[in-house]
């Protein structure tokens, strides 16, 4: 005869459930972080290439009629601007990254499968 203690197959499923919650956080955590230093790479690269573009300016501007002058100045302007905006894009970035992982929590659903066997076949 089987005897079923009422407590004992809960703790074991809730003891299950948080060994596999501390996992899942640890490899969130690692997620998070990976994500956080995926976005700082790629903003500081881009800031890198729009300053080493700041940088190239020609030499000889005056050479430019008017039109390309004002053209690459528009370019100029455009790209100081995108460079400015940066800072806030990478903390605003981040933030969303953050506020994605605040708070994981456990979630446990028990199910259980009874076998319904005919006394006879059960021998």
């Amino acid at each position: 005869d089987l005897v079923l203690c009422g407590a004992c197959p809960n703790r074991s499923l809730e003891v299950r459930r948080d060994e596999r919650f501390q996992s899942l956080l640890r490899h969130l955590e690692q997620r998070e972080a990976k994500e956080l230093d995926d976005i700082q790479t790629v903003l500081d690269e881009l800031t890198r290439s729009i300053r080493d573009e700041l940088d190239g300016q020609p030499a000889q501007l005056s050479l430019f009629d008017a039109d390309e002058r004002d053209q690459y100045m528009r370019n100029v302007n455009a790209l100081q601007a995108r460079l400015a905006q940066i800072p806030q894009e990478l903390e605003a970035e981040q933030t969303a990254i953050r506020r994605r992982y605040v708070g994981p929590q456990a979630r446990m659903f028990p199910i259980s499968v009874t076998y319904l066997v005919p006394e006879r076949m059960a021998r």
